[in-house]
C-alpha cells in the first residue's frame, strides 16, 4: 500500500439541492408517501467523473476521462494513463448499480420513503418527458471520481415527482442529495495529478471496493436519519468540511467519531465529517 494512504480523510457530505426557491426542506416534505412508486435508476457501468467539475468539451469518459482532463500535455501523461486504466479494468467487473440497489432494498429505507409502493429498477436514465403511470420517487445512486482524481465520491439522490395532467412527472420540490467521499491529502510538493494517480494505483482494488460500499452504507444511513429527524436542532459550533467541499456548516449531532451538520436553513445540505475536522470558528 502506498505512503499516500497513510492519512486518508474519509468524509461524508449530504445535501438537499436548492436550485430554485421552490425546493423543500425535509421537514416540509411529506415522507413517507402512500402508494407512490419508487424507481431506482441503476444505469451506471463504471466509476464516472463528477459532472459538477468536468469540462464538457473534454474527450473521454470515466476514469480515463478524468486523467485526460488533467494530464494533457504532461510528461507524466502515459504513465498516469496506464495507472488509471489498470484500476478501471479491475473495477469493470464490479457491478456498481446492482450492489447499490440491493443495499437500498435490504436497508428498508425505501419503505420509509413510500409505503405500499412498487419498487422497480431502471437500467437506463429516464428522460424528463417520459410518460408515467403514478406519482414516483426516483432514487439515483452514483459512484464518481472528482475531476482531479483526488476524491472518490458516493452519491445518493432522492427526487420526488407528482403525476401531472399531461401524464408526465412534475417535481414537488423535494430533492435530496447525499454524498460520501474519501479524499487523498494534497502533496506538499510535486505534480498533484501524478500524486493522486499513484495513490489510487497503490491501493488494492478490494480496499477501493470496501470504500465504495462503506460510502453506500453511509449515504443510506444519512437518508434514514434525515427522515427520522427532518428538522434537527443546530448548535453554534461550525464544522469545517474537507478540501473538496470548502464550506462551514452548523453542528447537528455526534456519533461514532463523526459529527453531523447542516446549513442553517436545512435546505442546502447536511454533512457528516470526522471529529478532527470540527472547529468552533
Amino acid at each position: 500500500m502506498g505512503s499516500f494512504w497513510v492519512k486518508i480523510c474519509l468524509s461524508l457530505v449530504v445535501f438537499a439541492i436548492t436550485g430554485c426557491a421552490s425546493t423543500l426542506t425535509m421537514e416540509e416534505s411529506e415522507f413517507p408517501r402512500n402508494g407512490w412508486d419508487i424507481q431506482i435508476i441503476a444505469d451506471q457501468n463504471e466509476i464516472e467523473i463528477d459532472e459538477q467539475s468536468t469540462n464538457p468539451g473534454t474527450a473521454g469518459g470515466g476514469l480515463l476521462g478524468v486523467l485526460i482532463v488533467h494530464a494533457m500535455d504532461s510528461s507524466a501523461n502515459n504513465r498516469a494513463e496506464d495507472a488509471v486504466t489498470q484500476i478501471r479494468d479491475q473495477l469493470a467487473r464490479y457491478q456498481i448499480s446492482e450492489v447499490f440497489s440491493e443495499r437500498l432494498k435490504e436497508s428498508g429505507v425505501l419503505q420509509r420513503l413510500s409505503t405500499n409502493s412498487e419498487v422497480t429498477i431502471a437500467r437506463e436514465a429516464i428522460p424528463s418527458d417520459t410518460l408515467a403511470d403514478n406519482n414516483t420517487i426516483r432514487v439515483m445512486p452514483r459512484v464518481l471520481f472528482s475531476n482531479d482524481l483526488s476524491t472518490l465520491l458516493v452519491r445518493l439522490r432522492v427526487w420526488e415527482g407528482e403525476l401531472g395532467s399531461d401524464g408526465k412527472l412534475d417535481s414537488t420540490g423535494a430533492v435530496f442529495n447525499y454524498e460520501s467521499f474519501a479524499s487523498i491529502p494534497e502533496p506538499d510538493v510535486g505534480d498533484k495529478r501524478e500524486h493522486f494517480a499513484e495513490a489510487w494505483v497503490n491501493k488494492e482494488v478490494g480496499l477501493i471496493i470496501e470504500m465504495i460500499e462503506d460510502g453506500m452504507d453511509r449515504t443510506i444511513a444519512m437518508l434514514e436519519r434525515h427522515l427520522l429527524e427532518p428538522s434537527p436542532v443546530l448548535s453554534s459550533n461550525n464544522v469545517k468540511l474537507p478540501q473538496n467541499r470548502p464550506f462551514r456548516v452548523k453542528e447537528w449531532r455526534r456519533e461514532d467519531g463523526w459529527v453531523w451538520a447542516m446549513n442553517s436553513t436545512g435546505k442546502l445540505y447536511a454533512a457528516a465529517v470526522p471529529e478532527e475536522l470540527v472547529d468552533s470558528r
